[in-house]
């Protein structure tokens, strides 16, 4: 099932707006969201780092900080993240973020799949 939902958008003119729903359908209007295990790990990143009017190299640039906060407490790291930017001109790929790739010190490598693992 769905725990919780996020919805984001523009009314009329106005600014862009994100909100959080629970699954008794609480609603509460939010600067910034994160969901799931790595929520733990940013949010704090995101209360100290996040800025109303900043731009989309910032914002970039914060969630770089924040994947490398979760990359630095999570046992296996991916080698890139996906985004995406959303705005009034519709749907924008970033590409890639390119990510380290480690592997926790305790995990043997050959239990990783090998996708999951930088090349060196």
């Amino acid at each position: 099932g769905i725990n919780a939902e996020y919805g984001a958008g523009v009314e009329d003119a106005g600014p862009p707006s994100l909100y959080f729903m629970d699954y008794l359908a609480s609603m509460v209007k939010e600067k910034f969201a994160a969901h799931g295990y790595g929520s733990f790990f940013i949010l704090s990143t995101l209360d100290r780092y996040y800025k109303e009017d900043m731009t989309k190299d910032e914002a970039i640039d914060l969630l770089k900080l924040c994947i490398r906060e979760v990359q630095s407490r999570f046992i296996v790291n991916l080698n890139a993240f996906s985004a995406k930017i959303i705005d009034k001109d519709g749907v924008t790929e970033v590409g890639d973020i390119p990510a380290s790739g480690t592997v926790h010190k305790d995990v043997p490598k050959e239990a990783i799949h090998p996708e999951l693992i930088a090349r060196a």
